[in-house]
């Protein structure tokens, strides 16, 4: 249009007009002009603003964290390096994985990305049916997948290798949490047992005496582990002489002992390093550091002992993976009376006819013992859950929201489904992350320990299920506590829950704000692409306001030199 007036100007007296319309209708548009380039301009700081400083939470923690609230200060790895040396919990659990302070003290600042799927992560709180449940120094874990999360998230860590093995380790910033390839628990050789056992006269004939036969002695073994380690399976006992009969065998008076104690007396192949023969003996599951104890074993002489026969014999204690130790010999003489002479007869008797020595039949050899076979438990765990509304009506999670006043009951079930009985089963459930917004209305016989439920323990028989029940009630009115920006699933909206499968219960968001926040998470993340788009749509904004400017700046010189600067 300009150059079609420009053209007409000399020719037609109208052209002025048309001049003049033109100039001011690019005025009026250099008004729109302007407030394009203002707001581009204002949309460049916001997408530079974002790119340099992205969004996050106001609400930085979560009971998740393994550091409450992480170490994003300006110096993270002095931060945790100070948490590790006055932290008694922190220190165990690094250790337990082999990172010590030295470790820490060598990472480095870098990122990671949950997409590699040999990354794993601990954490306090169950997350999904993906969880494995470790106990550390007396406190509870759960260590996942880092892919669990989210896939193609990059965190920001502290990097390093282990000193034992060379192997990646990783402790994120926003939380503290440990990301580990290797999940092996660093072994140290454990402190080794120290076994002893003497033997000694209880009663009857001291050592080194004379017996006679039909006498009776009680052998008392004393023994005791005064090393700084465990034995396990150990076995007390005492191989019976030939010469000697069995009578009894006491129970054993044992301090400083775990699991079962048994005790038996059989013939064996063997037992201890000693041979084949009879044997008296106890058995301990386990024998801790400073553990005794002492057993006695009756015996008697037997009647056909030859006069003058020397009798030794001793007591041993193994165990398993230690060598045999001996006690000391006790050793006695027998002593045979022999019977007076008769006097001699004046005839001489008749001779007797010789008796045939009578046929023995062989005896058979007593069978060895046969260990009975172990019966396990497998203990399956599983949960469900119901909503009940203010009104009282029943519905499942999957089916409706749950509102501020609603209640929930969970029920749990352990189940034990191998073919041996389950003994002290603890049936413990994590509720932290439903704690963020209920309480718990009936335990159900559980106690509460912070965010704990644990239920006292109860036997479970092969093929029995055990029930366990709680409720809690949803917050009224509903927090309204922003999303962590160490754990995207704290003050979600839901509330997820572990035990053997998940149980998600979703509630209505309460206000306009939190309904924001939870809308605004489901917008487009700008990146590379959005960023291009914006940018491109600055440079046209501010050419066109250009373009404009100078249009206007060429029509008022023309209409200065045609009409005299009129307007």
């Amino acid at each position: 249009m300009f150059r079609q007036i420009i053209s007409n100007l000399s020719l037609s007296p109208a052209a002025g007009q048309q001049l003049t319309f033109y100039f001011r209708r690019l005025q009026r548009e250099q008004i729109t002009r302007t407030l394009s380039v203002i707001s581009a301009v204002g949309l460049m700081f916001m997408q530079v603003a974002a790119t340099i400083v992205p969004p996050t939470s106001v609400n930085a923690a979560s009971s998740n964290d393994i550091i409450r609230g992480g170490i994003g200060t300006k110096h993270p790895q002095k931060t945790l390096l100070n948490i590790y040396d006055n932290d008694r919990e922190i220190r165990a659990l690094f250790n337990h994985y082999g990172v010590n302070r030295n470790d820490i003290k060598k990472t480095k600042h870098g990122t990671l990305s949950s997409s590699n799927k040999n990354f794993k992560s601990l954490g306090r709180n169950p997350h999904s049916e993906l969880d494995r449940r470790v106990s550390i120094g007396g406190k509870t874990y759960y260590l996942r997948p880092l892919h669990s999360w989210g896939t193609g998230v990059t965190y920001k860590v502290l990097e390093g290798r282990r000193h034992g093995d060379n192997r990646y380790f990783a402790i994120m910033i926003n939380c503290g949490n440990l990301v580990l390839t290797d999940t092996t628990p660093e072994v140290k050789a454990p402190s080794p047992p120290q076994l002893n056992v003497s033997k000694a006269v209880a009663s009857g004939p001291a050592s080194g005496a004379k017996i006679k036969p039909g006498q009776e002695v009680t052998f008392r073994l004393r023994f005791n582990n005064s090393g700084k380690g465990a034995a396990n399976d150990v076995v007390i006992g005492d191989r019976i002489p030939n010469e000697f009969e069995f009578i009894s065998q006491g129970d054993l008076n044992v301090t400083g002992a775990q699991g079962k104690i048994g005790r038996n007396h059989t013939n064996l192949a063997g037992l201890g390093g000693e041979p084949a023969g009879f044997f008296a003996y106890w058995k301990i599951d386990k024998l801790n550091p400073k553990g005794s104890g002492y057993g006695d074993i009756k015996v008697r002489l037997k009647s056909t002992v030859k006069d003058g026969l020397r009798v030794c014999n001793r007591g041993f204690i193994d165990a398993n993976g230690e060598k045999v130790k001996y006690s000391n010999q006790i050793c006695y003489s027998s002593s045979v009376i022999a019977p007076a002479t008769p006097a001699a007869p004046t005839t001489p008797p008749a001779t007797p006819a010789p008796t045939p020595a009578p046929t023995t039949a062989p005896t058979a050899p007593t069978p060895l013992p046969q260990a009975e076979p172990t019966l396990s438990p497998d203990i399956s765990l599983q949960k469900s859950a119901v909503i009940i509304t203010v009104a009282g009506q029943q519905v499942t999670p999957s089916a409706a929201l749950a509102r501020a006043g609603d209640s929930v009951k969970y029920t749990l079930s352990t189940s034990n489904t191998g073919l041996g009985a389950q003994s002290d089963y603890e049936i413990t459930e994590e509720i932290n992350d439903i704690l963020e917004y209920a309480d718990v209305a009936d335990a159900g016989g559980a106690v509460q320990a912070g965010g704990t439920l644990k239920w006292p323990k109860v036997d479970i028989p092969a093929g029995s299920t055990v029930i366990k029940t709680f409720t809690i009630r949803v917050k009224s009115p509903l927090p309204t506590t922003p999303a962590s920006s160490s754990d995207p699933q704290s003050f979600d909206l839901i509330m997820d829950n572990i035990y053997g499968n998940a149980v998600s219960v979703k509630l209505e968001p309460p206000t306009t704000a939190k309904q924001v926040e939870t809308a605004s998470a489901q917008l487009p993340q700008t990146g590379p692409i959005g960023n291009t788009i914006a940018f491109a749509f600055i440079a046209l904004a501010v050419y066109f306001y250009f373009r404009n400017r100078q249009l206007v700046h060429e029509v008022a010189i023309l209409r200065h030199d045609y009409q005299g600067g009129g307007r």
